[in-house]
């Protein structure tokens, strides 16, 4: 009887510890949100709160019924996570995969929690969001951990620490600790281990962190209890056990406390404490219908009665295969419970039915390793067909040179025959190329014909005469001819000219340039938004002197990918028109759409002016493009709009406008969104 006890206990305490490591690795993520009001959050999702309100509602109710009722967790994360998909919240979207990966673990789906963490590590990379991606960093710790692969547990837990250093936050950074430490327990390096959780339970307790701190302790108690101090290990479960009944509301924390409890009273021989631990434990699974732990604090219950009553025993044993079988897999705790089943039965005289637990037993085994049968099967046949598939290939490379040789020879006797033939038709097609190339040539002449008569006719007409205008008033300034009141108007009539000169001058420079170098690209992903109020507030005087009124309805939310000073150069020579040609006491209105069928936003710049004459709307993007005064006699050049023009189309849209005489005008371009 002490042989099979101390083997099975042996077993169970290994197996019990390691279960016990992922409760406290699963429940220590994103405690963040405190004491919660359940009624203020289920109000909330049905009032009329705004979506980030609602969506932050939905995550705490599903964090809230984590641990005390499952399918309330579920309905919840369900729920929010169809809202966010319906409001095309990314973020929103990351968050609720990040809990139901959660809850996919605690029901030991570990291939699903790690595809929802890559799925919400995305989101938050796309979103440049550190926090979000700490947190999955942490978890994808969690969940190999939980597969047993420490090496690559430890690499993300160590990610996870370095986002908690680059955003300073000791939860994050504790976190991080109290997983390494957890690991290096796995990894039988128990010194580091405790150095880990020493670093982590001092970073809880300075952000009173009551939840961290009871893992934390139940963890070191652990450590202890490997290295065979168990009353020292049962004074750390008792620590944890106080904390989390006075001032942590998760039952898994508490069950923890208690089931360690009762693994160490049993090591020290008391069994009376060891007995009531672990009852209570297993009290608050079979209350909140957690099977797969209920089975292993019940054969830890068993175990403790083996020595002189193994009738009651086997009663623990069977109520633990009884649990087993609610819960799918757990293959190798079925195995262990019937493998202890069978040695007690055995013991006991009753052999059928420890030939029946052993015949199931070996059920189990068989089953595992038909599993791993079928996937060495399985491989054998995908050698066996790789292997025919590269006999057939070849076969057809054989083939394949038998008839590359044949036309090889076919190839030689055509190519002397269409020789002949090219040589006679060499000369035809070289004067055809010649021709071809000046026929460009005279178009291109052309081009830059028109382009030298724009060119002059804007030097000579728009900026000879604001120049002109600039020196006389300089002349009369100068010549004390005015009083000082008339000076200033002067002044200002100077600075407008000079300020008109030297956007002329600009849009000529950009011209000038892209027409030599032609339009260069530095393409980033960037929101419109704030280069939209920059240029409006650069304008505010303009719109001030016109009592003009400029509405904004660019969505925060839009993000673009081009280069963002062309974006720059098109709003703000849009907006500008949109003054020069509104009449004082006007509107303008900027609008932003998104396009579903395609990955473009459409901008628009409305203005209730003076309008465009119909004959002047095919030419108003071209090179021959006659500049019109403005509704205050304001001057300008005709190129801005179709240097605009060209930025566009470089950056993958395009620009259109509509407009009716005496009713004011829309431009509208487009832009490519950022992915």
């Amino acid at each position: 009887m002490k042989i099979i006890k101390n083997k099975c206990r042996r077993y169970f305490f290994q197996h019990t510890t390691f279960c016990l490591i992922n409760i406290f690795l699963l429940i220590a993520p994103l405690c963040v949100f405190g004491q919660e009001n359940i009624d203020q959050y289920k109000a909330q999702l049905t009032g009329s709160a705004n979506d980030s309100v609602k969506i932050q509602a939905y995550y705490r109710l599903g964090k809230h019924y984590e641990y005390i009722n499952l399918d309330s967790a579920n309905y919840f994360l369900k729920e929010g996570l169809a809202f966010c998909n319906a409001r095309k919240n990314r973020l929103g979207i990351a968050w609720m995969n990040m809990l139901n990966a959660v809850l996919d673990q605690d029901q030991g789906r570990l291939d699903v929690t790690i595809t929802r963490l890559n799925d919400a590590m995305a989101i938050f990379e796309e979103h440049k969001n550190i926090y979000g991606q700490a947190c999955v960093y942490r978890n994808l710790g969690v969940a190999y951990g939980m597969r047993e692969d420490y090496n690559i547990a430890q690499k993300y837990v160590l990610q996870s620490l370095q986002k908690g250093q680059e955003l300073h936050d000791d939860n994050i950074i504790g976190s991080a600790y109290l997983k390494l430490g957890a690991i290096n327990e796995k990894k039988n390096n128990l010194s580091k281990a405790l150095e880990d959780y020493d670093k982590a339970l001092k970073l809880s307790q300075k952000t009173n962190a009551q939840e961290e701190v009871c893992n934390i302790l139940n963890n070191i108690g652990v450590v202890y209890g490997k290295s065979g101090d168990f009353k020292k290990a049962r004074s750390y479960f008792d620590q944890a056990l106080q904390i989390s009944r006075q001032s942590v509301h998760n039952i898994n924390v508490t069950v923890l406390a208690l089931t360690n409890l009762g693994i160490a009273y049993d090591k020290e021989g008391n069994r009376k404490e060891a007995l009531r631990s672990l009852q209570e434990a297993i009290d608050i699974l079979e209350k909140q219908k957690l099977p797969a732990q209920t089975a292993r604090a019940l054969l830890s219950m068993g175990l403790i009665f083996l020595d002189d009553q193994p009738e009651t025993a086997l009663k623990y044993f069977h109520q633990a295969y009884d649990k087993c079988q609610q819960v799918n897999g757990m293959s190798e705790l079925r195995k262990e419970i019937l493998s202890t089943t069978y040695e007690t039965e055995k013991l006991l005289g009753h052999y059928r039915e420890a030939l029946s637990a052993l015949e199931m037993t070996e059920h189990i085994k068989d089953s595992l390793d038909n599993n791993n049968s079928a996937i060495e099967i399985s491989n054998l046949e995908t050698i066996h067909e790789l292997k025919e598939s590269q006999s057939k290939v070849d076969k057809l490379n054989l083939e394949q040179k038998a008839n590359a040789l044949r036309n090889k020879i076919v190839l030689l006797l055509t190519l002397f025959l269409l020789g002949i033939i090219i040589l006679m038709v060499f000369n035809q097609m070289k004067l055809r190329k010649l021709y071809v190339k000046l026929s460009a040539r005279e178009k291109e002449l052309e081009v830059h014909n028109k382009t030298k008569d724009k060119l002059f006719s804007i030097i000579g007409h728009d900026l000879k005469g604001p120049v002109s205008s600039a020196a006389t008033l300089v002349d009369i300034i100068k010549g004390n001819m005015t009083d000082n009141d008339d000076n200033q108007e002067l002044l200002d009539i100077l600075k407008n000219q000079l300020n008109a000169s030297y956007d002329i001058l600009e849009k000529l420079l950009l011209w000038g340039n892209s027409q030599i170098k032609g339009v260069k690209i530095k393409s980033t992903t960037f929101q419109p938004l704030p280069v939209v109020i920059n240029n409006v507030a650069l304008l505010e005087n303009s719109l001030t002197d016109k009592k003009i009124t400029l509405n904004n309805n660019i969505s925060p939310d839009i993000s673009l990918f081009g280069d963002a000073d062309h974006f720059e150069f098109i709003i703000r020579n849009l907006i500008s028109n949109a003054i020069k040609f509104t009449y004082a006491g006007g509107t303008i209105t900027l609008n932003a759409e998104e396009k579903k069928e395609e990955p473009i936003v459409i901008f628009s710049v409305n203005d209730n002016g003076m309008g465009i004459e119909r004959s002047l709307i095919a030419n108003i993007f071209m090179l021959d493009n006659q500049s019109t005064v403005g509704t205050a006699n304001e001057s300008g050049t005709s190129i801005g709009l179709m240097i605009s023009r060209e930025f566009a189309i470089s950056n993958g849209g395009t620009m259109w406008v509509e407009s009716e005489k005496d009713k004011g005008s829309t431009f509208y371009f487009s832009f490519r969104k950022a992915q």
